[in-house]
């Protein structure tokens, strides 16, 4: 995977596979730090501590559609190609929670991409979900969520309308483009 919004893409979709009707989504970018944080936590099915143990091994998966998951097992890779590090928390029936920290000035991280994209194409088509997305800039914080773009909306917010879905990829664009003052990270 080129950029780590591909990685950010496989975790939502992992939640939604694994039923989760609320996801929430933090990108901490923190370069006075020299540490980038994604952090992807669900109210999905969970994982036992066995299933935890083995998720980032690639001929690991409890899909029953393949024999292979690749997708933790780059994400391991992407992170400890750049001195970071992996956390995957899960319990069944609560949840999980996955966190990897890279290092920011790291001349292997991959760069973030494409979010505002990789979120839609993650979450559309979902009927009954709620998202949240925090984006942490240095000291600049953008927050959205699902229940309250449905709000400036007027209406409730569907993952499964695209014209709600292109008012809320624009509206994580120009955002992000405000953080990052036009900039990409």
């Amino acid at each position: 995977m080129q950029e780590l919004s591909l990685h950010i893409l496989d975790l939502l979709q992992n939640s939604v596979e694994a039923g989760a009707k609320k996801i929430t989504l933090v990108v901490k970018d923190a370069p006075e730090e020299d540490e980038l944080t994604i952090v992807v936590t669900d109210n999905g099915c969970g994982m036992t501590a066995e299933q935890c143990a083995n998720v980032t091994s690639p001929f690991y998966t409890v899909r029953k559609t393949r024999r292979v998951g690749l997708g933790l097992a780059f994400l391991e890779m992407a992170v400890t190609q750049c001195g970071g590090r992996l956390r995957i928390e899960s319990s069944p029936g609560y949840g999980t929670e996955v966190v990897a920290t890279f290092s920011h000035s790291h001349p292997d991280r991959q760069p973030l991409g494409d979010l505002s994209g990789t979120i839609i194409s993650a979450l559309m088509g979902e009927t009954e979900l709620t998202f949240e997305y925090l984006h942490i800039y240095g000291n600049i914080k953008m927050k959205i969520s699902s229940l309250n773009f449905g709000e400036l909306l007027g209406i409730p917010f569907r993952f499964d309308r695209p014209e709600h879905l292109s008012l809320l990829e624009k509206n994580i664009r120009e955002q992000l483009q405000t953080i990052y003052g036009g900039e990409s990270s």
